[in-house]
């Protein structure tokens, strides 16, 4: 049994001086019998040797003729080709700006940034993902396993990268642990993510074999950023929200809508777990930031996890953000985030004149009259959360707009004009503690679209 793509020279031995025929199409006229060695010498050209290129067995025919002992006989030499067993079973990858990247719970990654075979959580999936700046070249470093009956002399990578004209290497056995470098698969300043997109096919070559045999092929998976990133979280997700939204992207107001697009989708899951990221699920406020948020089960976070989520996956790139809160300029008072119902008709309150709404419990009933009260909720990450009475909510604030990440609502810019849009794509009016006889509620006014009803104030900036 012989590894495929590999040689194989015929020897026959016997007695007495022979003549031996072997087909032309597999070994040359130049072979020729030696008496003396009593076995078949072949010539230089490579052709002298039979190549075994299927995965299957053949019978090559061998004529020996006996001059002393009434031949000709035919000896029937059987050759069984195998695959070859040397593999490439690991693959570390070495870069100037590389970084591990963590699981959304926060463990490491274990092993090799490649291992063939290996699965999470019953699901193949043999590559580590980690993190590079754009720019900077990659070396891939081997680990070749033998098995077989021959050892290899040489290892050769081609690789396939997104936009690029394949790549091949070839090193000697040797020197494979100083690596196969390609210059920066990805310009500096640009923003990518190769979801296994970059795939090592890795082939060897055995002494006196002029083709190669298959070693495997590796395939990796690695986020590029633009800058080294400016927070110390490491978690997969962040980096797939901050690379996917910024791909293609330039400049920072671009790349900034490009990532907040990501959360206008509403459906982050997590790399890890494949669980979808959700705000106030269940009336449960959940994780208060980004890091918690991630590495939740189930993932929920409130507006301050949410706000942070997004400045995080900016600073991934470089870029400056600032979380602010949004609470009404009248004291006491709470937000009521849209949507609401209104009766037509409302009240007067001589004490409270701008409140014309009593709080009414949600119902099917038709609304009384001086009543408002939640209808559904405008769409939020994940659940769709529907706890929509806040005394404050947190928003960020990136490159002179306002974003609300917990609601993906569109962006304005950060101005007083910008403010009262806002308002008015998010908050259906405002509440105000009330006592009556009968119990506490609360007194309603409506957004007025005229003028700023809240005030924003910087909670803090990266």
């Amino acid at each position: 049994e012989i590894p495929r793509g590999n040689i194989i020279s015929i020897s026959v031995k016997a007695d007495d001086s022979a003549t031996v025929a072997v087909p032309a199409a597999s070994v040359s006229a130049s072979s020729h019998w030696d008496a003396n060695q009593k076995k078949i010498i072949p010539g230089v050209a490579s052709s002298d040797y039979i190549s075994v290129e299927e995965d299957d067995e053949s019978t090559l025919p061998v004529s020996v003729n006996y001059v002393n002992k009434g031949g000709p006989y035919v000896l029937d030499i059987v050759v069984a080709s195998a695959r070859v067993k040397a593999q490439v079973s690991e693959v570390t990858i070495s870069a100037p700006s590389k970084l591990n990247l963590t699981q959304d719970s926060g463990a490491a990654f274990d092993g090799a940034d490649w291992e063939k075979g290996r699965k999470r959580n019953g699901v193949l999936r043999e590559s580590n993902p980690i993190s590079v700046t754009s720019g900077n070249a990659l070396k891939f470093i081997p680990t070749l396993e033998n098995s077989g009956p021959l050892s290899p002399i040489k290892l050769k990578a081609t690789f396939s990268i997104p936009g690029v004209a394949p790549i091949s290497q070839i090193k000697n056995i040797a020197d494979i642990a100083s690596g196969f470098e390609i210059s920066a698969p990805v310009a500096a300043q640009q923003i990518d993510y190769f979801d296994n997109t970059l795939q090592i096919a890795w082939s060897v070559q055995y002494e006196g074999c002029s083709n190669w045999a298959d070693a495997g092929k590796s395939s990796h998976e690695i986020y590029f950023t633009r800058d080294n990133p400016a927070t110390p979280l490491r978690q997969e997700t962040l980096f797939f929200v901050s690379c996917t939204g910024g791909k293609g992207k330039t400049g920072d107001a671009e790349i900034t809508d490009g990532i907040y697009g990501i959360f206008q989708t509403r459906q982050i899951f997590g790399k890890s777990d494949n669980e979808l990221l959700n705000y106030w699920e269940g009336q449960d406020k959940g994780a208060e930031n980004a890091e918690e948020l991630l590495a939740s089960i189930p993932k929920n976070g409130n507006c301050e996890a949410w706000s942070d989520l997004f400045c995080k996956a900016l600073a991934i790139q470089q870029i400056d953000a600032g979380m602010i809160s949004v609470a009404p300029e009248t004291s006491n008072e709470v937000l009521l985030i849209r949507e609401w119902e209104f009766s037509d008709r409302h009240f007067q309150n001589p004490s409270h004149p701008e409140y014309h709404y009593f709080l009414a419990a949600k119902s099917s009933l038709p609304i009384s009259d001086g009543k408002a009260r939640p209808s559904t909720s405008i769409p939020a990450q994940g659940s769709h959360g529907q706890v929509m009475i806040f005394p404050a909510h947190y928003i960020v604030s990136a490159v002179g707009c306002l974003y609300d990440p917990s609601y993906g609502t569109a962006k304005v810019i950060e101005s007083p004009s910008g403010e009262k849009t806002y308002e008015a794509n998010s908050f259906a009016g405002y509440a105000l503690p009330y006592s009556l006889s009968e119990g506490n509620t609360l007194i309603i006014r409506k957004e007025d679209n005229s003028k700023v009803d809240t005030f924003y104030a910087e909670v803090y900036t990266r």
